[in-house]
């Protein structure tokens, strides 16, 4: 009987799929791809902003703290958290240049 069973979900499987197929062009498979990716990038975008805003304001913490006892928290790291969080606030503008440049 399971050998029945699955014998006729493959054959409706395979009646399907060219049905299936035959109703969606190359557009709207490419489209349905490129989804997913459209908000994959969004998301990284933000948590980027985010992350780097949290990152400056922490480098500028840090350097307070550098300021009142200069040998617990030593300068190169107020710099590197700095340095990390433009970093990270210019991955979006990267995506946003890419992306004008590919409209010309």
């Amino acid at each position: 009987m399971k050998r029945f069973i699955q014998t006729g979900m493959a054959v409706l499987l395979l009646m399907a799929c060219p049905c299936i197929w035959a109703s969606m062009n190359a557009g709207v498979a490419a489209q349905n791809i490129l989804a997913p990716t459209e908000f994959v990038s969004s998301f990284v975008e933000k948590a980027c902003g985010l992350i780097g805003v949290g990152f400056i304001f922490a480098s500028f913490i840090q350097y307070k703290m550098h300021r009142n006892t200069p040998t617990a928290v030593p300068l190169s790291r107020c710099i590197v958290m700095f340095l990390l969080g433009l970093g990270l606030l210019s991955i979006p503008f990267f995506g946003y240049y890419a992306r004008i440049l590919n409209q010309v």
